[in-house]
């Protein structure tokens, strides 16, 4: 699967892969806890995860992070 993330939500979805909560990721991107949020929902949907230790499975799986 290679799904094609707009870079905000690569962005955002490389933060979480750090371990970064969404109100740091929210202070360090300058978006709001709401967009921050919206766009983890747009992540999941997109890469057919169903939460975060999920999304960082289907990340390792697919290259995304380094093995």
């Amino acid at each position: 699967m290679n799904k094609k993330l707009p870079p905000r939500l690569h962005q955002v979805m490389i933060s979480m892969s750090m371990g970064k909560t969404r109100k740091q990721i929210a202070y360090e991107t300058g978006l709001s806890i709401h967009t921050v949020k919206t766009y983890i929902v747009r992540i999941y949907q997109k890469v057919g995860a169903v939460n975060a230790p999920d999304l960082i499975r289907i990340m390792y799986e697919n290259g995304w992070l380094l093995k």
